[in-house]
């Protein structure tokens, strides 16, 4: 189980070093479980640049990046969605279960259900605005 979540954070983190983003959807217009939903499919379908949309990355476009950088950057990313895949077995489908939106409405916590082959795993999924004021997954 432990495994399973220090493998999403690693792509979490993966993602936020190598500051890309994608086209995604619009996501000023989106709830904190909208993003969050959006986030895990990407993430079931192995969607490295729409998952890393969901990310604030202060603006920065993968599009931009030059090509082999890009390319070690999509390649790293997808062998740890495959790593993690192996470990916990095919994301079969997910849940959101709730969604808390702090009082100055700013910040969210969106918790979300992943079943996998292996097991199940709950885990919080911590959102903030971003400059543009959409919602954004946080490390």
């Amino acid at each position: 189980m432990k495994k399973i979540l220090g493998i999403i954070l690693f792509v979490a983190a993966a993602l936020a070093l190598g500051a890309c983003s994608g086209g995604g959807e619009k996501q000023v217009d989106m709830t904190p479980s909208d993003v969050a939903e959006g986030f895990v499919k990407a993430m079931q379908e192995q969607d490295v640049i729409k998952a890393a949309s969901y990310f604030d990355t202060k603006g920065v476009d993968l599009d931009v990046l030059p090509e082999p950088v890009k390319s070690r950057l999509t390649d790293g990313i997808s062998n740890a969605f495959s790593e993690m895949t192996g470990a916990a077995g095919e994301m079969k489908s997910y849940e959101i279960l709730s969604e808390e939106i702090s009082a100055d409405g700013n910040s969210a916590v969106v918790k979300v259900r992943l079943v996998f082959d292996v097991a199940p795993v709950e885990m919080p999924l911590k959102l903030a605005k971003d400059d543009n004021g959409a919602w954004k997954v946080e490390m």
